[in-house]
């Protein structure tokens, strides 16, 4: 249980940080 929380917390942690990256490359 605890592990799968620890995963979408990652998961979350992981897009957040991926969509701003992405939405950088196409601006540019």
């Amino acid at each position: 249980m605890l592990f799968y929380c620890s995963q979408y917390f990652f998961l979350i942690i992981y897009y957040f940080i991926y969509i701003p990256l992405f939405f950088v490359l196409l601006l540019t």
